[in-house]
């Protein structure tokens, strides 16, 4: 009888604990994407200033 409640219990937790995991792992990875993104659209405006002031100096 123990067996089978913690057999059950088993099947409960663990869809939850995976998906609880797995959505835990997107947000970090989502948030790491976004650092990238914005440290390229820096980069990126930076580069454009550069280039006007480059022609500007002409």
């Amino acid at each position: 009888m123990e067996i089978t409640m913690i057999v059950i219990l088993a099947i409960l937790v663990l869809p939850v604990a995976f998906l609880v995991i797995n959505q835990s792992v997107k947000d970090f990875y989502g948030k790491a994407e976004n650092e990238s993104y914005r440290s390229y659209d820096k980069y990126d405006i930076r580069q454009k200033y550069n280039d006007l002031s480059r022609l500007a100096r002409k």
